[in-house]
């Protein structure tokens, strides 16, 4: 007797549709599942450029809200077009930090994904070269705590919170300290860093001393940039509370 998998696959196959299995080494399918089995309300994606990820996890199946934050003008006007058909995806332009201000943003060749309010190392401008800086922009910083209290997450709304802020985590994380201390927040998603990549950036035991200290482990690993030599520069790192 075929499996229940097979049977499937055949019918489907009658009327013209085929059925593949989600691959479990895709990080955002990963992520996306572990949103639905820590039953997240609310993403909070920092530093979301043009809503590569937001888009990444909606599509795997994240069913949940979505509040992007971006700075950076044009990638913003990107995200905020592909945001404009989802309901529940807002979106925020402003950056991330320990205070409200204007501050001045390196902005990267790499349509922006690797701007950052902090120098870039020569380490990560040689593995990367495509993603070198070519100019600054001023842009906008709120608080963390400050934006959340205008009423993006309830307050019993089970929160996930992504950084991709290439080094900036420690100022976001210093801006956010009443959320961060809130028991609603169940995980977090963190670019980080094994060597120095943006000059004061959070070294990586830092971070892992962050999710330890929030009761957090780490629950999926996603490799980043990797220099020839193929030594491994960064990764994401998901980090979840157990239940």
């Amino acid at each position: 007797m075929p499996s229940l998998h097979v049977f499937l696959k055949r019918t489907a196959q009658k009327f013209g549709v085929d059925l593949l299995r989600f691959p479990q080494g895709d990080p955002q399918f990963r992520l996306a599942s572990l949103l639905g089995r820590h039953h997240v309300d609310v993403v909070l994606d920092v530093g979301a450029n043009e809503g590569q990820f937001a888009s990444g996890i909606r599509g795997h199946g994240f069913r949940g809200r979505m509040v992007s934050f971006e700075p950076l003008p044009g990638p913003f006007r990107r995200l905020e077009a592909v945001a404009s058909k989802d309901p529940s995806w807002t979106t925020v332009q402003c950056a991330l930090g320990p205070s409200e201000a204007v501050v001045q943003m390196n902005v990267a060749a790499n349509q922006g994904a690797s701007s950052s309010m902090l120098p870039m190392t020569s380490r990560l401008e040689q593995a990367a070269p495509f993603a070198r800086y070519t100019g600054t922009e001023d842009v906008a910083q709120r608080r963390l705590d400050d934006v959340v209290a205008e009423g993006l997450v309830g307050p019993n709304d089970r929160t996930f919170l992504k950084l991709d802020v290439q080094g900036y985590e420690r100022q976001v994380l210093d801006g956010g300290q009443q959320l961060l201390g809130a028991p609603n927040l169940v995980g977090a998603q963190f670019e980080l860093s094994f060597v120095p990549t943006y000059t004061g950036d959070m070294p990586w035991r830092d971070v892992f001393s962050w999710a330890e200290d929030h009761d957090m482990v780490p629950m999926s690993i996603d490799p980043g940039f990797t220099e020839k030599s193929g030594q491994m520069l960064q990764a994401d790192v998901v980090f979840f509370k157990e239940s």
